[in-house]
């Protein structure tokens, strides 16, 4: 009976990972599709210096990940667990808490980078080839800012709210609405690094857009107030041991960029583009296991 009982559990646990892995592959990869994407389209259209130009400001698209990866896994992980206390006031309070935070964040890194943007866009590409380049991509990518930073977190609640294949076409839809964008936008319109950047803010505009259909006709929670410093402690002692990883490859990508700058100049930067978007390919998949793990064990406990 035991034995049937066991393999029975196992194949649940199994059909529930499967079903939760391609959203969670999705998740993990959303930090840097967007980068992969512009750059292998904006190499082959405009060509090398733009594909550079466009690494530089990967640091950015990784602050970003980190900012968003704090509320998604911090407010998905205690939410699971407060429903598997039955404790559903609770999981409205930490709701509240988290998407409260997660825009108050989103619109204070969104005006920091308007108002610094030529200081910031400095720091990524200090070469007076690149500059006006990576400028021209940044100042209009960064309004990703604010979508991203909803979006993540609310895709991350829809799969602990059971939603899996909504969560996935939040994380999915910009970035196929990006490749084609950028395709019309820099092709047929001529509109070069600026197209690029307006085609992945679009993207992401549209993966925002399913959140609105989340959130005003589908979501099972509501907001509900009170114990706001502390729900704040609990998601951000959750969010910050899986998102710890995109911080730290934030610096590493500063530190090697200005490498190949200084000692390669344009064309070691290409390069080293190249060799980045392998290994951003690589690591969707490290990171898609990891966000599938998380809400399966939230969920089992």
């Amino acid at each position: 009976m035991n034995n049937t009982a066991d393999l029975r559990n196992k194949k649940l646990i199994k059909s529930v990972f499967v079903s939760i892995l391609l959203p969670a592959l999705l998740a993990g990869a959303s930090a840097n599709l967007a980068g992969i994407i512009d750059g292998i389209i904006v190499g082959n259209i405009i060509g090398s210096e733009a594909v550079a130009a466009v690494n530089t400001c990967r640091p950015a698209m990784q602050v970003y990940g980190f900012t968003s990866e704090i509320f998604a896994s911090g407010l998905a992980t205690c939410i699971a667990i407060s429903i598997g206390r039955n404790k559903k006031d609770d999981a409205n309070r930490l709701f509240s808490t988290g998407m409260f935070s997660a825009l108050a964040a989103a619109v204070i890194l969104t005006v920091l980078q308007l108002v610094f943007a030529k200081h910031i866009c400095r720091v990524f590409a200090d070469d007076e080839t690149l500059f006006p380049l990576a400028l021209e991509y940044y100042r209009y990518f960064l309004l990703s800012t604010f979508f991203i930073l909803l979006s993540d977190p609310l895709a991350a609640v829809m799969r602990s709210d059971g939603m899996v294949k909504l969560s996935g076409a939040v994380l999915l839809l910009p970035h196929i609405v990006n490749a084609i964008l950028d395709v019309v936008f820099i092709k047929m319109f001529d509109l070069g690094l600026t197209g690029a950047a307006i085609a992945t803010v679009l993207g992401y505009v549209s993966g925002f857009l399913v959140c609105c259909y989340y959130y005003f006709f589908k979501r099972s929670y509501h907001f509900e107030g009170g114990n706001y410093l502390k729900n704040l402690g609990d998601i951000a002692s959750v969010g910050i041991p899986p998102a710890t990883n995109m911080g730290l490859i934030t610096i590493k990508l500063l530190i090697v960029n200005r490498l190949a700058l200084t000692y390669g100049g344009t064309m070691g930067m290409t390069a080293m583009s190249m060799l980045m978007i392998a290994w951003a390919l690589e690591s969707l998949f490290i990171g898609g296991v990891k966000q599938a793990m998380m809400p399966m064990i939230s969920f089992y406990y």
